[in-house]
């Protein structure tokens, strides 16, 4: 039996310029360059839309490294205020 293909819809569940936090072991992003556990906050760069399984976030730090752009599984992402 084949499931019915729902159309994702255009909702914007977190605008773009949100602040979120972020909780996760850079092993989980793949990140070889790292091997710590991220736990920051950052901003959304685009708008998330409901069906969205990834973020585009810029997190304010990772292992010293200030301002990191990345896409980020959705799942990990907490939104903090809009």
């Amino acid at each position: 039996m084949k499931k019915k293909h729902i159309p994702c819809s255009a909702d914007i569940q977190w605008p773009a310029g949100a602040r979120i936090y972020l909780s996760v072991d850079s092993a989980e992003l793949g990140l070889d360059d790292y091997n710590v556990r991220i736990s920051t906050q950052g901003t959304l760069l685009d708008p998330v839309l409901k069906c969205d399984n990834v973020v585009l976030a810029t997190v304010d730090e990772i292992d010293g490294d200030h301002n990191v752009t990345l896409w980020f599984p959705k799942n990990k992402v907490r939104l903090v205020h809009n």
